[in-house]
């Protein structure tokens, strides 16, 4: 019999962190992800964006400022302009699509320079790329594949 007793508890008793339990590293955190904008797919936000720029060009006259105001927040996520209610520019992460969200709902309840319908239709399309709602704003055509 061991006349020391048992080893004293560990201070810590998980891996390090930063280490397996088997003392390697562990593997970088993934690379963020270029394919997804929001919650969504980049292919079928491009896509939505694509065809309904070209309904816009096709009809300018037909263009409701909710889907005015879709479309420009889809742009502005792909990178292609501004915020459509706040002007940020820079990445698009989950904190900038929800700060342009909080921004147009604000809007959408006050009288202001920024028609209610823009405001409206800014906020959900937000939303639809954070992955709140399915409901996508646009209903027009579109073709996309999930790859």
């Amino acid at each position: 019999m061991d006349s020391f007793g048992a080893p004293p508890p560990l201070a810590h008793a998980g891996p390090v962190p930063g280490w397996t339990s088997l003392g390697a590293p562990l593997p970088p955190a993934a690379a963020p992800t270029a394919h997804l904008v929001g919650m969504r797919q980049r292919g079928e936000v491009e896509a939505i964006a694509a065809a309904m720029a070209d309904e816009q060009r096709a009809d300018p006259s037909d263009t409701s400022v909710f889907d005015a105001a879709v479309l420009d927040t889809y742009r502005w996520a792909l990178g292609l302009r501004p915020a459509p209610v706040t002007g940020r520019t820079g990445p698009v992460d989950s904190e900038a699509l929800e700060l342009e969200d909080d921004t147009a709902d604000g809007l959408i309840h006050k009288s202001g320079s920024i028609p209610q319908a823009y405001a409206v239709g800014v906020q959900h399309a937000a939303m639809w790329l954070q992955g709140l709602t399915d409901d996508q704003p646009w209903p027009g055509a579109y073709a996309w594949v999930a790859a």
